[in-house]
C-alpha cells in the first residue's frame, strides 16, 4: 500500500508540465510543498498540446538517471489557447508511480 510522497524522496521526485500551463500551477506546486521536486517542461505540438512522445521520453530518460516521475499536470484546455494535452498517453514503458493530474 502506498504512504505518499516522503520527503526525503521530493529532491528526487519529477513533476511534468508545458509552459503553457497556467501561472497558478507553479504556485500550487509551491503552496504544496514541492518546490525542491524537479519541474520538466515538456514541449507542446503545433497543437499547442503536450507533446505525449516527448513525455515519454522524458520519463524514460528521468527514470534511467533514478529520478522518480512523480506526476505530469495535464491541460484540460489552457487560457492561451483552449488545447488540451493529450490524457491518453502510452506509459508502457513508463513507471507506475507517475500520476496524471488534470487542470
Amino acid at each position: 500500500m502506498r504512504v505518499g510522497l516522503r520527503a526525503d524522496a521530493i529532491p528526487r521526485s519529477v513533476i511534468y508540465l508545458t509552459d503553457h500551463a497556467h501561472h497558478c500551477i507553479d504556485k500550487a506546486i509551491h503552496l504544496a510543498g514541492l518546490s525542491e521536486c524537479v519541474i520538466r517542461r515538456i514541449p507542446v505540438d503545433d497543437g499547442y498540446r503536450m507533446d505525449a512522445e516527448a513525455l515519454q521520453a522524458q520519463v524514460l530518460n528521468d527514470e534511467k538517471e533514478g529520478l522518480t516521475p512523480f506526476f505530469v499536470m495535464a491541460s484540460a484546455g489552457t487560457t492561451n489557447t483552449g488545447s488540451v494535452d493529450p490524457h491518453r498517453t502510452d506509459r508502457s514503458n513508463c513507471s507506475n508511480s507517475l500520476y496524471l493530474v488534470p487542470y
